[in-house]
């Protein structure tokens, strides 16, 4: 049997189960018309895709779960106002199992078509593989046990200490740590972009992955492999500040550690210090190092100069913004729309740029993401405009 490789975490597991629905659904007789992403139609939906069979539109809802889908767990109400918003005869169901009565009893009741597809039914159409091991979107892969690494045409991915495990449940599963799994999935495109020496080499560690052998890696083509660095998420640029000079304080710490040294008055959780830092140590201004299996952050000399004076230094860490691809990629936009503001078009524009890399990079920007941006930008620079 062919074992499919995937990510540890639930959230991460329902994406990679979508990429892998999108490289199935072809070979089952259905055209992708839009992949999975978030879309504007009088107001913002986060779509699984939208198919065409028989020349009629399907809007797609993908789920990683072996409990029947219920009008709650897929709510319903939202789905069908997506499904009449992008124009959708009907809503395709793709899951781990069939769906509740309940659901089947309320479509009948809404007058609204569905079908449903479940993984039993697409098994059969999953590629066998030579190595016995592909990633969510059927490239092949050969894991060395001996080295603990990954290997593939043209790369080698190192991966220390390491240990595969199946799926509790689903025993054609793979498991990884997410951070492990996504670039396993996107280092064969990566490695397209290092013409210099072949094979190419890579190690994952704690703060990402790293050439191997002093190789060059381009950040600029790692962005779009690995969706932003991780993914941006911080939206208010005053929680990474006090973030930063809590830090500062302690010099070193936990994310504990530093929210507690967070300034008199300041009630940032930990989850909001956690999202800051990773931003921080995107920008240079903090590192992230392993001491006894806790994840300690340490302030840079960068970091130093962007908090000196007590407050964010806007001209200093302006420009350190300026070499950080996304909002690089947002003043190109800007530059482009003679500086519109329209979260819309912003998206479609991040959209744009990934649309090469797919199917092993697509956008995750959304509304929160591009609105965190434009606060910056308007922090930044003075301009409130709409």
């Amino acid at each position: 049997m062919t074992q499919i490789l995937f990510p540890k975490s639930a959230n991460a597991q329902g994406y990679a189960f979508e990429d892998l629905i999108h490289r199935i659904l072809p070979d089952y007789g259905y055209h992708i018309l839009l992949p999975s992403g978030w879309y504007h139609y009088q107001g913002w939906y986060q779509l699984d895709g939208v198919i065409e069979s028989n020349q009629e539109r399907w809007l797609l809802e993908i789920k990683f779960t072996q409990t029947p889908l219920t009008p709650k767990t897929v709510n319903l109400k939202r789905r069908i106002e997506a499904m009449q918003a992008s124009d959708c005869t009907g809503i395709l169901y793709v899951s781990l199992v069939s769906v509740s009565k309940d659901l089947e009893n309320e479509h009948k009741n809404l007058q609204v078509p569905f079908h449903n597809i479940v993984w039993e039914e697409l098994q059969p159409l999953i590629p066998r593989s030579q190595t016995n091991l592909i990633t969510s979107i059927l490239d092949e892969i050969e894991y060395n046990f001996n080295e603990n690494s990954f290997e593939g045409a043209g790369y080698k991915l190192i991966t220390p200490q390491l240990q595969l495990q199946n799926h509790p449940l689903l025993q054609e599963f793979y498991v990884v740590p997410d951070h492990i799994e996504i670039w396993i999935k996107r280092i064969p495109l990566l490695s397209q972009y290092e013409q210099s020496i072949a094979p190419s080499i890579y190690k994952i560690t704690e703060s990402g992955i790293e050439p191997y052998y002093n190789q060059y890696l381009s950040i600029d083509e790692a962005w779009k492999i690995q969706d932003a660095l991780s993914g941006y998420s911080s939206r208010v640029l005053t929680a990474i500040e006090h973030t930063l000079i809590a830090l500062a304080k302690i010099r070193q710490g936990t994310v504990k550690e530093i929210q507690v040294a967070l300034p008199d008055g300041v009630t940032t959780g930990v989850s909001g210090v956690r999202s800051s830092l990773s931003n921080l140590v995107l920008w240079a201004l903090t590192t992230r190092h392993l001491v006894n299996k806790n994840t300690i952050y340490e302030i840079t000399p960068l970091g130093y100069a962007v908090i000196a004076r007590g407050s964010l230094d806007y001209s200093l860490f302006g420009k350190i913004l300026e070499e950080w691809t996304p909002y690089k990629y947002l003043l190109k936009f800007l530059n482009l729309k003679y500086y519109s503001l329209n979260p819309v078009e912003i998206i479609d524009f991040f959209r744009g740029q990934y649309k090469p890399f797919l199917p092993y990079a697509k956008s995750l920007f959304n509304p929160n993401k591009v609105d965190g941006l434009i606060h910056i930008y308007r922090k930044l620079s003075g301009n409130n405009r709409g």
